[in-house]
């Protein structure tokens, strides 16, 4: 099979930018350092779903582990494609995602960290152009990717064309809604019109409108024996680690655009107003929604 999917890459044209911050090494490596950890526990918990629905299917067309295929779409800085190779020992593991930059990341530090005989491989290739022939994919994962593409139902259908029958795919993403948290809040109000945006395509699906609207998409998409449901994905914040995620990650580009006495000054006015919350309040929840589908056969 890697000869085919080496053929496939060649022949298809080449990925669709993605946006700067994505592209940007510093910015990968701000985004593993800060932001997929608090991704990771919703990555977690879709590999235990998935494991399950396969070991309950008499339809799972591969063992759990040896001769298993599983594609990640949009592995980004790789944490959930690593975690698969670490559950899966001996499979053969593909991630895939169209910034340069995260892959670097992901192949950095996949060194050393599965077993010796699982087959690890990365490609640089968009949601809806997957650099793969038809039907070589056993199970598909997907880990607050979907909302980031251009058009969600084409990139689902393309996941689908890459599963063999009988595979699975499940994703994780946001429901679209907009959950109070008063230190977020704060940081905007303060950086005011210094806020840019948080990066990625500049035409993207976006968050997922409620736990329907996702299996829905799925169906039409072709998967069916379709689930999905909602859970909330939760951080607990100090308030000194709120600040640092917001000048290193959030709102990087807002802070390196001011000189060092501007800088100073908004972090005191941010740290000051965040000094007034309670403990509790760093807690910040968010709505995502949980699918899996079966493509048949």
């Amino acid at each position: 099979m890697e000869a085919s999917i080496t053929t496939a890459i060649e022949e298809r044209p080449e990925p669709v930018l993605t946006g700067k911050k994505y592209d940007d090494p510093s910015w990968a490596e701000r985004y593993a350092r800060y932001w997929e950890p608090v991704l990771a526990p919703a990555g977690r918990r879709l590999l235990d779903a998935l494991a399950q629905d396969r070991l309950l299917s008499d339809a799972a067309p591969a063992p759990l582990s040896g001769a298993l295929t599983l594609l990640d779409v949009g592995t980004g800085t790789g944490l959930l494609t690593l975690n698969a190779a670490q559950r899966w020992p001996g499979a053969r593991i593909i991630g895939v995602d169209p910034s340069a930059a995260m892959v670097a990341v992901a192949r950095r530090r996949a060194t050393g960290f599965v077993a010796a005989d699982t087959q690890l491989e990365w490609y640089e290739a968009p949601a809806d152009r997957l650099p793969f022939p038809d039907q070589v994919v056993d199970l598909a994962v997907s880990s607050f990717v979907f909302q980031l593409v251009p058009k969600r139902l084409a990139a689902l259908r393309e996941t689908y064309r890459v599963l063999r029958p009988g595979g699975l795919l499940g994703y994780v993403t946001w429901i679209k809604m907009d959950e109070p948290f008063v230190p977020r809040d704060i940081v905007d109000e303060e950086v005011g019109e210094l806020a840019a945006s948080w990066g990625g395509a500049a035409s993207v699906a976006g968050d997922v409108a409620s736990v329907g609207a996702a299996a829905r998409q799925l169906r039409r998409a072709g998967f069916q024996r379709v689930r999905a449901w909602q859970e909330d994905l939760s951080r607990p914040w100090t308030r000194a680690a709120y600040l640092e995620y917001v000048e290193a990650c959030r709102n990087a580009d807002a802070f390196a655009s001011l000189d060092a006495d501007a800088r100073t000054a908004l972090r005191d006015r941010i740290m000051a107003r965040l000094a007034r919350l309670p403990s509790s309040g760093f807690t910040w929840s968010a709505p995502i929604v949980f699918a899996i589908g079966r493509r048949p056969g």
